[in-house]
């Protein structure tokens, strides 16, 4: 019985430290290459498309397209070498063009000779060379994140603006139509005081006439008055 505790305990533990690789490898994909060439080349694996995944760095690159998609992945979109760039080249004229085109874009010195990649490939040279591109790819990756945190920091800022502007044009609106408001309130009223004068004006006018009525009436009763005294 305690043997096979034992034994069970051994399994789990086991099981555990599976495990715990496992993780481990997800979590730093290194993990398991030991020497810098084997991590060089899964670097450059994960930026290669499955038809040109390497082995080696020395034959494998000998045909240019490896340097081609490698370089691309530290260049700017508009910058990168299409297939309608490399068409119909030859591996000699291609390996020609992206060594200068890396030197041109990303200030990378051609340390290699395109004959040497073909007839007597060097790898630790390539490996230096390859090297160089990592960093560059590196520190596009870094601009790249420093561009995505600026965009992100503008566009908060953006949207903060744009957020206060759309209140600002709110109260205005409100302000206008209060304006608004107040304004016909404003013609109503003085429609009821033009309406209210032209009445008192007529109103004026008839007693300017009563007025003006009585005013003869009285002349006429005094004229009337001294005739009859004059007799």
């Amino acid at each position: 019985m305690v043997s096979m505790r034992r034994a069970k305990k051994k399994k789990n533990f086991f099981f555990f430290c599976v495990c715990a690789c496992t993780s481990s490898y997800h979590k730093n994909s290194t993990f398991f290459f030991n020497s810098p060439e084997e991590r060089l080349l899964h670097w450059c694996n994960e930026h290669l498309p499955e038809k040109v995944k390497i082995a080696n760095f020395t034959t494998d690159f000998q045909s240019g397209l490896t340097l081609v998609y490698l370089l691309n992945a530290a260049l700017r979109e508009e910058e990168r070498l299409s297939q309608d760039d490399i068409e119909d080249m030859e591996p000699d004229d291609l390996l020609k063009h992206v060594l200068g085109y890396a030197e041109e874009r990303l200030k990378i010195p051609q340390l290699l000779d395109v004959w040497h990649i073909l007839e007597n490939p060097d790898k630790q040279a390539m490996m230096t060379y390859v090297s160089l591109v990592r960093t560059a790819v590196d520190n596009r990756d870094q601009e790249r994140s420093k561009l995505n945190q600026s965009m992100a920091k503008m566009k908060e800022v953006f949207h903060s603006l744009e957020d206060q502007l759309r209140n600002q044009i709110s109260f205005l609106e409100k302000e206008l139509n209060a304006t608004k408001l107040e304004i016909e309130m404003e013609k109503g009223n003085a429609q009821t005081e033009s309406e209210k004068y032209k009445q008192d004006r007529k109103n004026w006018a008839k007693e300017k006439d009563d007025l003006r009525n009585e005013i003869e009436s009285l002349k006429q009763q005094l004229h009337d008055t001294k005739h009859e005294h004059e007799m």
